[in-house]
């Protein structure tokens, strides 16, 4: 039990990053930095899903109510998602594979709230192991891009067109070889191999 107790900790600092110090959210960003691990990932992206939940009821709050301590959480929230996603780019892409199906949800869940401001580090990890996935959220909200998601899918189009260039180019020697091949030996039959 005292070896997972560490994790238990780290687990619960996540859950709670919003409400955190600035230091407690520092030794956490560190560990995650650190290990660099599926664990720590995870770990990532429980603190920035608690710190983005409690900036959309803050935002709510504030529509109601014109105080400005709740303008500044606010602010220190839109610091810490932004500071939280921009984290990610500390892990390989072997680590961010096991996570795809979580980081797509993030993004959607950014795009219906029009954030994306802060699903620029998202979409461009995306983009490193699920490409085509990536350009095709991007295309489906072409009109609201920042300048750095616009030009992440220019830069993924543009990849995206190379490749089925050269995917037809491929094919096309393929089939000229196989028909070379049936030409070359018309008389092949399953017998000859026997």
């Amino acid at each position: 039990m005292p070896d997972n107790l560490p994790d238990l900790i780290y687990r619960d600092l996540a859950k709670n990053a919003s409400d955190l110090s600035d230091y407690d959210l520092f030794r956490l960003t560190d560990f995650i930095k650190n290990l660099k691990s599926n664990f720590a990932l995870d770990l990532l992206l429980v603190s920035f899903t608690s710190c983005y939940n409690k900036y959309l009821e803050i935002i709510e709050y504030i529509e109601n109510d014109d105080e400005n301590n709740n303008k500044n959480l606010l602010k220190l929230l839109s610091l810490r998602c932004k500071s939280l996603s921009g984290i990610l780019e500390y892990f390989d892409q072997d680590i961010l594979i096991n996570f795809k199906k979580e980081l797509t949800d993030i993004i959607l869940s950014l795009i219906s709230n029009n954030d994306f401001i802060f699903s620029q580090s998202f979409f461009i990890n995306l983009s490193k192991i699920e490409p085509l996935v990536c350009l095709k959220l991007l295309r489906k909200n072409k009109n609201n891009l920042t300048e750095e998601l616009h030009s992440l899918l220019l830069s993924l189009e543009d990849e995206f067109e190379q490749y089925q260039h050269l995917s037809f180019e491929v094919e096309e020697i393929i089939n000229k070889n196989i028909s070379d091949f049936k030409f070359d030996f018309p008389n092949f039959s399953y017998l000859d191999f026997i």
